[in-house]
């Protein structure tokens, strides 16, 4: 078994919302925003997570889209999941399987929420590459789990795609409101190699 020395960079969501107070649909909805890469390999497809906090239950939504990469788009379907709900607001969680046409890369920014099947609103997400390549070495499992409104619990889990053991030298958090709690290799916190197929779940906490 082939070992390399991989820096993992995790460009996590950050919890800066801004919302929109929409006239046709008489609701606040907001999105958290993102920034990071997801490399899937040919033929499987991108699976993202979007995080949203709304007044209403969102049970007009009828359909969704990406209107940067609405032409790249061969197949997508998604789910709306309901998460914890504080005083007036809801948590939701829109989990999408998006399959890309032939392109190598692409960026999206925006997403859009069609209501009705007529009315549209467009929202912010942050700056979300996509890659397409045979070269992959970790990719998101099931979702990323947060809580609101006290994000005290928030982890993420990458499974390791390639054929190689990946030596964990030290993680790097790019948003300046987390701190790592704990990392743990297939439910191990002492392991420091991730063989092909194992997953890694890290842990994070706000700072105070």
């Amino acid at each position: 078994m082939i070992k390399k020395s991989f820096l993992i960079f995790c460009a996590l969501v950050s919890f800066l919302f801004s919302g929109c107070q929409s006239e046709r649909i008489k609701g606040f909805i907001v999105f958290g925003k993102w920034d990071g890469v997801y490399v899937a390999k040919k033929d499987d497809p991108f699976v993202l997570n979007f995080i949203l906090l709304s007044d209403s239950p969102l049970t007009n939504v009828t359909s969704i889209d990406f209107p940067e990469i609405a032409h790249a788009i061969d197949d997508m379907q998604y789910d709306l999941i309901e998460g914890d709900k504080y005083k007036d607001f809801q948590l939701f969680n829109i989990a999408v399987n998006l399959h890309l046409k032939e392109v190598s890369s692409t960026t999206i920014s925006k997403i859009t929420l069609i209501f009705d099947q007529k009315y549209k609103e467009t929202f912010p997400i942050g700056h979300i590459k996509l890659v397409v390549g045979e070269k992959g070495i970790f990719t998101p499992q099931n979702e990323y789990v947060t809580a609101y409104p006290n994000t005290q619990f928030f982890q993420a889990k990458l499974k390791n795609i390639s054929e190689h053991t990946i030596h964990i030298k030290r993680v790097t958090v790019e948003n300046s409101f987390l701190q790592i709690k704990d990392i743990k290799i297939n439910d191990k916190s002492e392991k420091q190699s991730v063989g092909a197929n194992e997953t890694i779940n890290i842990y994070f906490n706000p700072w105070c």
